[in-house]
């Protein structure tokens, strides 16, 4: 995911809200405060995978709804068609998955999409 200024903005008024310092987020999503730091000064161009799951876990949406607001399009911001906030036009068989997926700890849906990018290289 990019780190652009509308993701940077959303973190900052959420940090902000719930009244997070950089060292509070970074400790609650298990990153050192320069990953942190690198984010929120848009230094880093993009966010790795866990970082974003980590992130979103935080704020309490999806990984979709971050990517949406890192576009500039906001975090209730869906595909035509979505349902459970992965794009429209998915089969309930891909619906399921992600439930599935969604449903386990961010650790081992780290684990499970370390193993496809193992398998499958992009």
């Amino acid at each position: 995911m990019r780190a652009s200024e509308p993701l940077i903005e959303w973190l900052k008024n959420e940090m902000r809200k719930r009244d997070f310092s950089q060292a509070d987020l970074s400790r609650a999503m298990g990153k050192t405060e320069a990953t942190l730091s690198r984010i929120l000064n848009g230094v880093s161009a993009q966010v790795s995978a866990d970082t974003t799951a980590a992130l979103s876990e935080w704020a309490g949406i999806t990984e979709y709804q971050l990517l949406s607001i890192s576009k500039g399009e906001g975090v209730g911001s869906t595909a035509p068609g979505a349902v459970g906030g992965i794009p429209g036009g998915v089969s309930p068989r891909l619906q399921s998955l992600f439930d599935r997926l969604n449903a386990l700890a961010p650790e081992e849906q780290k684990r499970i999409i370390d193993g496809l990018d193992l398998l499958y290289p992009s």
